[in-house]
């Protein structure tokens, strides 16, 4: 039986002394097709948004992959935050 782990989660955090605006921008879970786009969304410096694998929390800006399966792998995996342009932003792997 697959694994559902719907609270699994990424932060995307504006560490900048900038306001960043994410439209467009992918966050890849570590495999094709585990993608989330963001919607219009700015994220001033310090501010912080989860994206979660299947639920949604308006307090933490209400985004999710809304994928029915985990996407994240609990031995380790890679998170790649894209600009809208395609050029890779940030990476942690763990």
């Amino acid at each position: 039986m697959p694994r559902t782990e719907a609270d699994e989660y990424a932060v995307v955090f504006n560490a900048g002394a900038s306001t960043v605006n994410l439209q467009g921008w992918r966050l890849n879970a570590g495999d094709p097709g585990q993608d989330f786009v963001f919607p219009a969304l700015t994220l001033a410096p310090g501010q912080a948004c989860w994206v979660y694998t299947n639920e949604v929390h308006p307090e933490t800006c209400g985004l999710s992959f809304r994928h029915r399966q985990a996407i994240w792998n609990n031995k380790g995996d890679c998170g790649r935050l894209y600009r809208a342009d395609g050029q890779l932003a940030h990476e942690k792997c763990y």
